[in-house]
């Protein structure tokens, strides 16, 4: 007999779930447009009389603003959206499925999925927010109605789930498999669930555009008994220390990922590109390319606090298995005075991924303006100074590539001389450090004083890196507003003529950086031009040119050099104020001999010992083409970087001819 009841009991069960399209259990709605199932009702939280909301694609519940009452600028205005639901008891799992555009700048909106209890209190809250004048929105997430956490940054439009999970009384909220909080809380039934909207009526003011809600779309909500399995990874997290890989092509300041702009890197030669998201990971990832990730978790004091140093944590362990994931993003630039407050963030990136870069990019000589104590943690002239500010950082930051930025092309036709031992002490400080050297290539005018260089001045710039040993190189800038010159055009992302420049130069890098990877830089001379801190060629050396280049004697380094000193902004000409040890004076640098271009070479020589067994010739001339013999130990072979093949030539004599600003790689016959 209670076997009869009992079958009655199930089979009624299942008409239930085969009639409400839900399990026990299990709450779902797929929102069918504008109109809200009657179960829904909106409620006012601040200044709100309604929700605006449009006829989307079939499916969705779209929103596309928030009516107010009593309108006026500055202000929120807060409504939401409530349900009752059969309560779901013990471990569930909740997932909203969002959408959202946020129209480009000053989006200023939040939209919060939130689970409650019976009796209305907060269980957890997942959502985005975007709270000022940004490309980017936030992540937000908390655990009981805690302060809420920001997290990773999303694109301007995507769309994906939110997740909230409940294994016993410990919460977990992702969002694309990116954890981003988790934390103990109420074990209580979930008997409600509600979707906040906000915005923030703000401008115009000033400078700054006005305001704008966006548009937030629901696909779906769905809450379920049981914890769901968590997105698997492609590969698995490795605690093997970071190798550089094929040396790097990087950029500073580009538009926001997209397809066609990750094509269009890989196409130039760029291998590794800056993402601020999983979501862009995901795009560079088809493409090829590397990832170097920057924002969203990296603010000075955030170990400090224990609830965003959890958040970290969760963040790296859940995208450091992204394939596409090559580093890390630091401070740009620290001042040493500085360095105690960035130093642990890397410090911390660098533990808890040990297979992934932790990238910091360092101040060039020249920034102290009379200050080199806080600037570079020495009071001393500029080149002791520089020196121990490589030294710091190196071993504060535990650094595990030396990057720094250089921009020597000056308007009207000045070349900046600290170009030369800037190269010199960071070659010599990574040497010691024994890791590789990156080095920025000036790609733009961001400044009355900095011309547009050529692609010529480019090559000559990433040419002279390599004599330096470096592995690395990072154009400033791809593409960004209030600079001229670039890779794209910024109204259209279509290439420039630096672009197709850059593209040749690109695979020239590579390939010879390739072959010299393995190798270490025993030394580099210099004929012609002697600028301050270089090495001339000894009599001695195993490659030397034929005939002699004789010293350009006209070409003499400045008595004392230090750029902050002679930057005039408003100049229009190349005319500064300059101060020396003999007092100070108006000049024009265009006519000083070591303010014009250097002239000559630059012979970077390589091997794996002390003996060199390769030479990597740089013609300084960007002007124009050159050609000139090269003697070597030995029979010798020249590299076509077009190919990555070797030739030989039968002889240790080899006429070489090299177009403005280019480079040849030789080696000794194997």
């Amino acid at each position: 007999m209670y076997k009869k009841y009992i079958w009655r009991i199930l089979i009624g069960l299942v008409v239930f779930s085969m009639v409400s399209g839900t399990a026990l259990g299990e709450f779902v709605d797929n929102f069918d447009g504008p109109t809200l199932d009657a179960a829904w009702h909106e409620a006012d939280i601040k200044n709100s009389s309604g929700l605006i909301s449009v006829a989307p694609l079939a499916g969705t519940f779209q929103v596309t603003g928030i009516k107010q009452t009593n309108p006026r600028v500055r202000k929120w205005v807060k409504r939401k959206i409530v349900r009752d639901i059969d309560p779901v008891h013990g471990d569930f799992t909740a997932t909203m499925n969002l959408s959202w555009n946020q129209q480009g700048t000053a989006a200023m909106f939040a939209v919060k999925f939130v689970v409650l209890s019976a009796d209305g209190d907060v269980l957890a809250t997942a959502g985005l927010l975007d709270g000022w004048i940004a490309g980017y929105a936030k992540l937000l997430s908390a655990v009981g109605s805690g302060k809420f956490s920001r997290g990773s940054l999303v694109p301007e439009t995507a769309s994906a789930d939110l997740r909230i999970e409940r294994k016993d009384d410990l919460y977990t909220i992702s969002m694309k498999g990116i954890f981003l909080a988790s934390g103990k809380g109420a074990i209580k039934d979930v008997a409600q669930v509600a979707v906040i909207f906000e915005y923030y009526d703000y401008g115009p003011y000033g400078k700054f555009p006005k305001s704008h809600f966006g548009t937030i779309g629901i696909d779906s909500i769905m809450i379920k008994s049981g914890v769901a399995v968590s997105e698997s990874k492609e590969v698995s997290a490795s605690k093997d220390p970071w190798q550089m890989g094929e040396p790097i092509v990087s950029y500073w300041a580009g538009p926001a990922m997209t397809d066609a702009l990750a094509k269009q890197m890989a196409d130039g030669g760029w291998n590794l590109v800056i993402v601020k998201n999983i979501w862009e990971l995901d795009i560079i990832h088809k493409y090829g390319l590397r990832g170097i990730l920057n924002g969203g978790l990296w603010g000075k004091n955030n170990l400090k606090d224990p609830e965003k140093k959890v958040q970290a944590d969760l963040y790296i362990e859940s995208i450091m298995k992204h394939p596409a994931l090559y580093a890390y993003c630091g401070k740009d630039e620290p001042r040493a005075e500085h360095f105690h407050k960035w130093a642990p963030i890397t410090i911390y990136t660098q533990k808890k991924d040990p297979a992934r870069l932790s990238y910091i990019n360092l101040l060039p000589m020249g920034c102290a303006k009379n200050n080199e104590k806080k600037v570079y943690g020495l009071a001393a002239e500029p080149v002791a100074a520089y020196k121990e500010y490589l030294r710091r950082a190196i071993k504060e930051f535990n650094l595990q590539l030396l990057s720094f930025d250089y921009y020597p092309f000056g308007s009207g036709g000045v070349d900046s001389p600290s170009y030369w031992p800037n190269l010199v002490l960071a070659r010599q400080a990574a040497l010691n450090a024994n890791i590789p050297l990156m080095v920025f290539v000036q790609a733009c005018s961001f400044t009355s004083l900095k011309r547009i260089p050529t692609g010529a001045e480019m090559r000559w710039q990433v040419n002279t890196s390599v004599a330096y040993g470096a592995q690395g190189i990072s154009y400033y800038v791809y593409g960004y507003k209030n600079h001229t010159g670039m890779m794209i055009n910024l109204k259209d992302g279509s290439p420039t003529e630096l672009y197709y420049a850059a593209k040749e130069i690109n695979r020239d890098f590579v390939a010879i950086a390739k072959e010299l990877q393995p190798l270490r830089s025993t030394a580099v001379y210099h004929v012609g031009s002697l600028p301050s801190g270089v090495t001339p060629f000894p009599a001695n050396a195993q490659f030397r040119l034929d005939p002699v280049v004789p010293v350009d004697k006209s070409y003499a380094p400045p008595q004392y050099h230090r750029p902050s000193e002679f930057y005039n902004p408003g100049a229009k000409e190349a005319k500064f104020t300059m101060k020396n040890r003999a007092g100070a004076s108006t000049v024009n640098l265009a006519e000083w001999p070591h303010y014009r271009p250097a002239k000559g070479f630059v012979v970077g020589c390589f091997g794996k010992r002390d003996k060199p067994s390769h030479a990597f010739v740089v013609n300084l001339d960007y002007n124009k083409s050159v050609a000139h013999t090269v003697v070597g130990p030995d029979r010798l072979e020249v590299f076509d970087a077009t190919t990555s093949k070797w030739s030989p030539v039968g002889s240790n004599r080899v006429k070489l001819s090299f177009p403005p600003g280019g480079g040849i790689l030789i080696r000794v016959a194997r």
